[in-house]
């Protein structure tokens, strides 16, 4: 196991800067995800991380210790690629089995260490008990004598985290290691690793555009955001209190609503021509006439029969899927809400009827003309979804 540092972190390929000074700690056995849009610089942090990518500038600890000018292979951490990486033409077997032979063959090279080295036959027997070991428990021992080309990719993906664990590496750099599976076997890949995690108590780092898996195998997310780490957190507390406006855009399915304010005299906030004027909101510290932003979660918002809400939008479309339903609304000119419902409340709308829409104040996310969290504390974490405005 192995805590990994990160210390003002850049990475330039000539004029481009793709890590923007990049500021992260990931504590020993912790299960750290990476994520972010398409070009947003994760898999290039991983592959820094692993040495495959030398950085600009910046500082990489592993344990503590100065790692940046290590080879990767010195570094004692293991990757798992998104293309699984594993040899065609090998067995099941020799492909986990590789990485210990590679290690065998570069202390025979020294002479001094290869007069102290056990036997062939006792190495040979060494490596045979250890990849049995590691088959045994992914569950692929009996396939042991396969090709990759006769594997499932389940079972492709379970030969190369075998061949990444028979080693024992410090931590586990993983780049997409699911996004080739179907549906139905990543979500039980996705159990399958947070299981791994827990028995083996290793490092892992990982990288993903998927948030759902972010969000439900990881102990903290990093959010990355055009080559900056804009939040890291628990998904909890990034899902609940993001600390940017992209950030809350970019958790969360369907997306977060965002609407354009300005905020009054008073402190009174105006949106979409309606007025907020209760004390939560009224404390916001802002500056008369300032804009800023608004965002509610479609869970955070309702359909209200009385027609009182805060806005009336006409439906637009209606997303029946099975245990809820998403109405899409369209409120004035051009501004779309999506409002999380039952589906038998859903059933009851009608298309292109408007209707009043009402929000859970307590759940506004209110961000400043820059995208950054209006004086928000969190007030209890762990007793529901409680905010302070100062």
């Amino acid at each position: 196991m192995a805590s990994i540092e990160l210390i003002n972190l850049h990475k330039r390929y000539g004029e481009q800067s793709v890590l923007n000074g990049i500021n992260l700690k990931i504590q020993d056995g912790e299960f750290v995800s990476l994520v972010g849009e398409s070009g947003s610089g994760k898999s290039t942090l991983l592959r820094t991380i692993a040495g495959l990518e030398t950085h600009s500038s910046g500082e990489i600890l592993i344990d503590g210790e100065s790692a940046g000018h290590l080879l990767p292979r010195e570094r004692k951490l293991a990757m798992v690629f998104q293309s699984y990486a594993l040899y065609p033409h090998l067995s099941v077997f020799d492909n986990i089995a590789m990485p210990l032979r590679m290690q065998c063959k570069r202390l025979h090279r020294t002479p001094i260490i290869s007069s102290l080295l056990p036997s062939s036959r006792r190495v040979k027997a060494n490596i045979e008990e250890r990849v049995k070991i590691i088959a045994e428990s992914l569950h692929i021992l009996p396939i042991l004598h396969r090709r990759p080309g006769q594997l499932s990719g389940g079972q492709r993906q379970r030969v190369a985290l075998g061949r990444a664990m028979v080693r024992n590496p410090k931590a586990f750099l993983m780049d997409e290691p699911l996004s080739n599976l179907d549906a139905t076997l990543r979500v039980h890949m996705r159990r399958e690793l947070v299981q791994m995690h827990r028995e083996m108590g290793s490092t892992f780092v990982y990288v993903t555009h998927d948030q759902a898996e972010a969000m439900t195998m990881s102990d903290r997310v990093a959010v990355l955001i055009d080559g900056e780490l804009a939040q890291i957190d628990t998904p909890d507390t990034l899902y609940r209190v993001p600390s940017d406006l992209r950030v809350a855009k970019f958790i969360g399915t369907p997306k977060i609503n965002v609407f354009d304010a300005t905020v009054q005299k008073g402190g009174v906030i105006a949106f979409n021509k309606v007025k907020l004027d209760r004390e939560l909101v009224t404390r916001i510290d802002h500056t008369q006439g300032a804009k800023i932003s608004l965002a509610i979660r479609p869970e955070d918002a309702s359909i209200d029969a009385s027609g009182e809400g805060h806005l009336k939008g006409k439906v637009q479309h209606i997303e029946n899927l099975g245990s809820e339903a998403l109405v899409h609304l369209q409120c004035g000119q051009s501004q779309e809400l999506i409002v999380r419902c039952s589906p038998c409340l859903a059933h009851s709308l009608s298309s292109e009827a408007c209707y009043s829409v009402r929000f859970n104040e307590q759940q506004l996310h209110i961000f400043d003309n820059n995208g950054k969290r209006l004086a928000q504390q969190q007030n209890q974490v762990n007793e529901g979804r409680a905010y302070e405005f100062s």
